[in-house]
C-alpha cells in the first residue's frame, strides 16, 4: 500500500471516527460505537500540575524518553513519501516537539506550563484522530511500540534497544526470532540492501 509505512503490513483499515467530547473519546466504527473516559472529569489543568509536582523528575525523564523515541520513529519515516507517511511524519514531530518542551518545562519546575503542554498534547492528538480516522490504527500500533519500549526499560530494565524490538515484535505478534531474521534477510549477510 503505498503512503503506508512498511514496518506495518496490515489490511486496509476500517473506517473509524474518534471524537473527544467533554473530557471522553468516542470511537466509532462498523462495529458500533464505544465511549471511553481515559481521564477523570477533575483532569483539568489544577489536577495535572498537582500530578507533575509529586515526581517531576519521573515525568521528565519518561518525557524525554518520548521525545527521544518519537524521534526515532520520525528517521524511520526519512525518504518515504506518500500523503499518509506525511500526515503522520507531521503529528509525530507535533509530539516529539511537545515532549522535549514538556521535559524543559519539568526540568525548570514550571509546573503549570508542563500542565499545559500536556493538555495541548492531549486535545491537539485527539483533534489529529478525529481528522484523520482512516490514520489512526498505525498511530495505535506506534504508540503501543513506543510506550512497551518505556515500560520495557524503565520499569524492567531492558536495554532500550532491546526493549523497543520486543515491543514490536509484540504488536506484531511474531516471534522475537522471526523478527531479527527478517531484518537479516532484508539486508543480506554483509549488512547491505538486497
Amino acid at each position: 500500500m503505498a503512503g503506508w509505512l512498511p514496518l506495518f503490513k496490515q489490511p486496509e483499515p476500517e473506517k473509524r471516527v474518534v471524537q473527544l467530547e467533554g473530557g471522553t473519546f468516542v470511537f466509532g466504527g462498523a462495529g458500533g460505537t464505544i465511549t471511553a473516559s481515559p481521564f477523570p472529569a477533575s483532569f483539568g489543568l489544577e489536577t495535572i500540575v498537582e500530578r507533575l509536582a509529586e515526581d517531576p523528575e519521573y515525568y521528565r525523564r519518561m518525557a524525554s524518553h518520548l521525545a527521544s523515541e518519537i524521534g526515532f520513529a520520525v528517521q524511520k519515516l526519512e525518504g518515504q513519501t506518500g500523503n499518509s507517511v506525511e500526515i503522520i511524519r507531521g503529528e509525530l514531530v507535533r509530539l516529539q516537539e511537545g515532549f522535549a518542551q514538556l521535559s524543559q518545562s519539568l526540568a525548570e519546575k514550571a509546573f503549570e506550563k508542563a500542565a499545559a503542554v500536556v493538555v495541548g498534547l492531549r486535545d491537539g492528538l485527539a483533534d489529529w484522530c478525529a481528522s484523520h480516522p482512516e490514520l489512526v490504527d498505525t498511530l495505535q500500533k506506534i504508540a503501543v511500540i513506543g510506550f512497551g519500549t518505556i515500560f520495557l526499560h524503565q520499569v524492567c530494565g531492558v536495554e532500550p534497544s532491546l526493549s523497543g524490538l520486543i515491543a514490536y515484535s509484540v504488536v506484531q505478534r511474531d516471534k522475537l526470532s522471526d523478527v531479527s531474521r527478517g531484518s537479516k534477510e532484508k539486508k543480506g549477510t554483509d549488512g547491505e540492501g538486497t
